[in-house]
């Protein structure tokens, strides 16, 4: 799979695959539309959390990982601190909309997904809605949360009518509603193999275009991957591992002042090793 999903590309595919439209107005024939899968919305940062690697919860206490592999979990922790902390309820809203069933909204002229949910310890209740456009499916999820806000747009994205790709625009929060973070996806039709990435949009912000790109690739040696890049600096981290053994290798010449790879062993060590 390809480490990059472009707009063009993307749009390319409902030109070239599908030549349809929906009356908006009318409820359609048959089922509402699947939403897309977690792995659209939400990255995968679990394996560099700690130097356990969560590999068993008989041990207690991991011995400290090697300089390597903390290198990686440092810089995939900056991302994982922006998501997590600004962006909790609508992951949470997305998340909980997969056990949830869809109406037909006549005035709205949307399938909708209306239910509460948790997040932060704080309940909200959401409204994720779902328009039949040209070959593709338009989602808008609205978040309220009583006393603070009521109906925020959080996002809104569309999704390829055959369910293998597509994007999301996420908006920053309630009180600064512009726009934070674009999210592009793709996934095989199996679902084993699939590609995020996380682009920062923040208009006029240092960082505005940097990204992270998450992929599961069913590759030997390495299965998954991260890529990083820094704007700012121009600098691009590659990150590469095992998700069964943990072991893995990185490239990041800003920080290491050469374009080589260096390698860490298997969990629960995660020591570093000499690259074969």
């Amino acid at each position: 799979m390809s480490r990059s999903l472009s707009r063009i590309t993307y749009l390319g595919l409902f030109v070239a695959l599908f030549a349809t439209a929906c009356d908006e107005t009318t409820a359609p024939e048959g089922d509402p539309p699947e939403i897309p899968p977690q792995t659209s919305l939400v990255m995968d940062f679990s394996d560099f959390l700690n130097p356990a690697m969560a590999m068993s919860s008989d041990v207690p206490m991991a011995p400290a990982a090697g300089a390597y592999w903390n290198r990686s979990a440092v810089v995939v922790g900056v991302w994982n601190l922006i998501i997590t902390g600004t962006l909790a309820p609508p992951v949470a809203a997305f998340i909980a909309a997969a056990t949830q069933q869809a109406e037909w909204d006549e005035e709205l002229g949307a399938w909708t997904w209306s239910y509460n949910f948790s997040a932060i310890g704080v309940q909200h209740s959401a409204r994720l809605e779902a328009r039949l456009i040209t070959d593709a499916v338009q989602w808008d999820m609205y978040i309220s949360r009583d006393g603070a806000f009521e109906d925020f747009h959080w996002y809104t994205g569309e999704s390829h009518v055959s369910g293998l790709s597509g994007f999301w625009t996420l908006n920053r929060d309630p009180d600064d509603p512009s726009e934070f973070i674009d999210i592009d996806w793709s996934r095989s039709s199996s679902g084993d193999t699939y590609e995020i990435t996380y682009t920062n949009i923040v208009a006029g912000a240092a960082e505005n275009g940097s990204y992270i790109t998450y992929g599961v690739t069913g590759d030997a040696p390495y299965d998954a991957f991260y890529d990083l890049y820094g704007s700012q600096g121009g600098n691009l981290t590659e990150i590469e591992w095992d998700r069964t053994t943990k072991e893995g290798r990185t490239k990041d010449p800003a920080h290491f002042e050469e374009d080589d790879w260096r390698c860490w062993g298997p969990a629960p060590d995660l020591e570093n090793t000499t690259c074969n």
